[in-house]
């Protein structure tokens, strides 16, 4: 048995994440720190104490540098890498996570991973740690096994999701399955389903939905 969690890049509002906690089996959302290179909306900022009071596990979320072709910024370098960890630890704390919380680095790219992203993250995770923060990382299950080749301290949100999972309007209760074993890594969360819609108190929202080992995947 794991935890049902859900994400989405906006921050729904106080009165959707209050309906969602207590009449739903969710109980942890992703928490996009920004303004982040790729990630330029603000709104999740200054929600961390008011969704930890009313029950919230979080898990930070970074969106750094992504590889050229898709969106937001494609500065892959390790001193970019460099720079984005340090960043990302101070929006951190800037929202109220405190040291030895985990942020997730968000890296979009499919297969194969190239040498500028795995240089980038390997600078990232070393800045990130070096300041007292723990590393995690959210990517594709076609890279993972690469990315946990590389023998850096990561835990890892990985998205797997089935043809028959993909969107659509999903019905409570939502997977609290325990995230499984992907490509030979032992997973901390897993995303099952992307762009499907749930029903709120305020009508039909857009989410990714998760399940994770813990209600609270900031805490390593």
């Amino acid at each position: 048995m794991g935890y049902a969690g859900m994400d989405t890049s906006i921050y729904p509002g106080d009165v959707v994440m209050d309906d969602l906690i207590e009449n739903t089996n969710l109980v942890w959302c992703g928490f996009y720190l920004g303004p982040a290179p790729s990630h330029p909306d603000p709104s999740w900022m200054g929600q961390r104490a008011r969704l930890v009071k009313t029950g919230w596990g979080l898990a930070p979320i970074y969106v750094g540098q992504q590889e050229p072709g898709g969106p937001g910024s494609h500065k892959l370098t390790a001193a970019q890498g460099r720079l984005d960890g340090d960043d990302a630890c101070s929006l951190a704390k800037g929202a109220g996570f405190p040291t030895s919380s985990l942020i997730y680095l968000d890296i979009e790219a499919p297969a194969p991973l190239t040498q500028p992203t795995s240089d980038y993250l390997a600078q990232w995770h070393e800045v990130v740690t070096a300041l007292d923060y723990r590393a995690g990382v959210y990517c594709s299950h076609h890279v993972v096994a690469a990315i946990a080749g590389l023998g850096l301290d990561l835990r890892y949100w990985v998205y797997k999701i089935s043809n028959a999972d993909n969107g659509g309007t999903k019905q409570q209760p939502f997977k609290d399955d325990d995230p499984p074993t992907i490509a030979g890594v032992d997973t901390t969360a897993w995303q099952w389903t992307q762009n499907c819609i749930i029903k709120t108190v305020n009508g039909d929202i857009t989410v990714d939905l998760d399940t994770a080992a813990t209600s609270n995947p900031s805490l390593p």
